[in-house]
């Protein structure tokens, strides 16, 4: 808090995930507001009849999102992921062998599940919004303006590019 008329406020979050390689698991995000009420400056007085409350507001922040896919891909940083089937059944995706003519034997299979990249880090969005707030005529009449802006970075998508059974993720920025 600055003054009467004026406010600061700021935050900073940092947080850990395991599911980034080593040195991209931190995330640090920082957020801060700004407000003042102009209204209540001694200057505004002569005219406070007409525009009885005026504020003007700013806010920043930058968010991380860590969930990618449901989070049902973790540690995509690691080795490539594969499947193996060690049934004697075909299972329902079709992954296993039957080797010869008329052989009902299904040999073990194994597929690559996806391809993994350790350069995957947090998608980011810097947020940022512009207020003002305005009563006029003893409050009678009350206005409200907002302007909204998020860009986002770093954003996590899997290529749909590459082979059907074959994912590639990585960070879009």
């Amino acid at each position: 808090m600055i003054g009467k008329t004026a406010i600061w406020q700021n935050s900073i979050l940092d947080i850990m995930v395991e599911n980034y390689a080593p040195g991209k698991r931190f995330g640090t995000f920082p957020a801060g507001s700004f407000g003042w009420i102009v209204s209540e400056e001694k200057f505004w007085k002569p005219i406070k009849s007409v525009v009885s409350f005026l504020k003007f507001r700013y806010t920043i922040g930058l968010v991380g999102n860590d969930s990618f896919d449901g989070n049902k891909q973790r540690f995509l940083y690691m080795s490539d992921p594969y499947v193996v089937n060690n049934s004697s059944l075909i299972n329902r995706d079709g992954h296993g062998f039957l080797f010869g003519i008329n052989n009902s034997t299904v040999s073990p299979a194994a597929y690559e599940n996806g391809k993994n990249n350790q350069d995957i880090t947090w998608e980011k969005a810097l947020k940022t919004n512009l207020g003002v707030d305005a009563n006029f005529l003893n409050d009678r009449l009350r206005t409200s303006f907002d302007y909204y802006h998020e860009k986002r970075t770093d954003i996590m998508l899997s290529d749909g590019t590459a082979s059907f059974c074959i994912r590639i993720y990585s960070s879009i920025g």
